[in-house]
């Protein structure tokens, strides 16, 4: 550990962090139940199959930026019958297909071929939200006595809903997931926008695991920097999940370490990682999480990133390092 660099990177990271979130108010739970409720009611299909709601991503793991929108993730995941005999295997475009046909049930969401179809799971989804909205009084009352509209979004994969009182205006960002079993581990498969738009294409996610581990101080900090790094550089296409990854392997040893060491684990495997154009999967490791990404602009990244690391990391010796010159590099214009 350096100790100047260390205290800088706290001090940092203190500073941008956002405030208290509307997801830490009871407002924000009350205005998620009440939409899941009412889908609830109105479909009967949905009640069959939804199993619960989960908050996810930033918000979750109190990892945004002070800059950031008002947006707060949450998981819809649906539990199939049978789900267990639901498999899984990695498609053209680095990400998973659902086989479900040998789940003994007439699915709104899989097609002929027996594959779950995000197409189709979209569609069935915006039906039941435009009838939701449709039937039920879209006015809500908050904690403390003050008013919320509620206004429903189409959008390319998810289900946006907007709360709007006379203080504030936030979304919940509503995305479905199918829960299924990996060689004996758990996890939740969702939507994820792909640049062929593949109608069968999923991305397994963790959200347990991500909230618990991002409880680590040291997980937490070392993510609103290595955000704001990627930020200020123009890292545009490096996204959240991507060092949310790197992190989840980081973990174990981050327990007893600081967060200079921490951030530079994180940094140092961004670094490699778009150096070689691949980045596994915490569970499925055939999945590259960087299929996405253009190659000429990954070599693009894997320049500004190699500077970075070697500046940063040379400042775990410098004794009489100054806060002005290691804060520059996370200052977002």
């Amino acid at each position: 550990m350096s100790e100047p660099f260390n205290c800088h990177l706290e001090n940092i990271a203190k500073e941008l962090a956002s405030p208290k979130l509307w997801y830490e108010t009871q407002d924000f739970k009350s205005v998620k139940d009440y939409v899941v409720n009412n889908l609830c009611m109105c479909s009967k299909s949905f009640d069959d199959l939804f199993s619960r709601t989960i908050p996810f991503g930033i918000p979750a793991h109190h990892t945004r930026l002070h800059n950031s929108d008002d947006r707060y993730d949450v998981m819809l995941e649906l539990s199939l019958p049978s789900y267990r005999k639901i498999s899984s295997f990695v498609n053209n475009d680095n990400y998973v297909c659902l086989d479900v046909s040998d789940v003994p049930y007439d699915l709104p969401m899989a097609d002929e071929k027996g594959l779950v179809n995000r197409h189709l799971l979209k569609n069935w989804l915006d039906d039941i939200f435009l009838k939701t909205f449709a039937r039920y009084k879209n006015r809500f009352r908050g904690i403390k006595g003050g008013y919320y509209k509620l206004t429903y979004v189409l959008h390319d994969i998810s289900h946006v809903v907007f709360a709007q009182s006379k203080s504030r205006v936030s979304k919940i960002v509503f995305v479905p997931s199918i829960l299924l079993v990996h060689e004996g581990f758990s996890y939740s498969a969702l939507t994820k926008l792909t640049y062929s738009m593949a109608k069968y294409s999923f991305l397994p996610c963790t959200p347990d695991v991500e909230t618990s581990r991002c409880q680590v101080n040291v997980v937490r900090n070392a993510l609103i920097i290595l955000q704001a790094l990627c930020e200020a550089k123009g890292l545009t296409e490096i996204r959240y999940y991507h060092l949310m990854n790197l992190a989840l392997n980081l973990h174990e040893y981050a327990i007893s370490t600081t967060l200079d060491d921490a951030f530079l684990l994180l940094l140092y495997g961004l670094c490699d990682a778009v150096k070689r154009q691949h980045l596994s999967h915490y569970i499925v490791r055939k999945l590259n999480l960087l299929s996405n990404i253009r190659c000429e602009k990954l070599s693009e990244y894997a320049i500004i990133l190699d500077r970075a690391y070697s500046t940063l990391s040379s400042y775990e010796d410098q004794g009489m390092l100054s806060y002005k010159r290691c804060e520059s590099h996370f200052l977002i214009s």
